[in-house]
This record gives structure tokens, sequence and C-alpha cells, in this order.
């Protein structure tokens, strides 16, 4: 299961759509910043979601949302 986790696991996750979730506060922004499996995203819809700007600025700022292209953050 450690393996799964890593980095080297494979094509991995590129797309996350959490779009209509009640809040995504900061906190869990940052969760999602440090989640493995996370990392590495090209595309993260967050409409209607309720971020607030501190919350996607440490997401965009972490090391593993660099390759991130489209990040929807619509109607917040």
């Amino acid at each position: 299961a450690k393996a799964l986790t890593g980095r080297g696991r494979g094509p991995g996750l590129r797309a996350l759509e959490l779009d209509y979730t009640t809040t995504v506060g900061a906190r869990a922004l940052a969760a999602l910043a440090a989640c493995p499996a996370a990392q590495g995203l090209w595309f993260l819809s967050l409409a209607e979601c309720e971020v607030t700007d501190t919350g996607l600025r440490g997401l965009t700022r972490s090391a593993g949302f660099r390759e991130l292209v489209v990040l929807d953050v619509s109607q917040n």
C-alpha cells in the first residue's frame, strides 16, 4: 500500500472535480496540497466550493501543483 502513495506510482491522478462540495476551507486545501496522490494534477475543479484566496494561494504555491493547467474556481 505504501508504494501506491508515492510519486513513482505510475500514471496517477490527473484530474479531480470537487464541484458543489459545501465548503473547501484552507485546512482542506492544505491537506489536498500535502496528499501525494493529488500531486501532479493537471485539472482541478472547485466550482461553488466557497474556497478562499488564502486557501488557493497555499494550494497553488505547493510544489506538487506546479503541473496544474486548469483550476476552475467559478462561482465562489
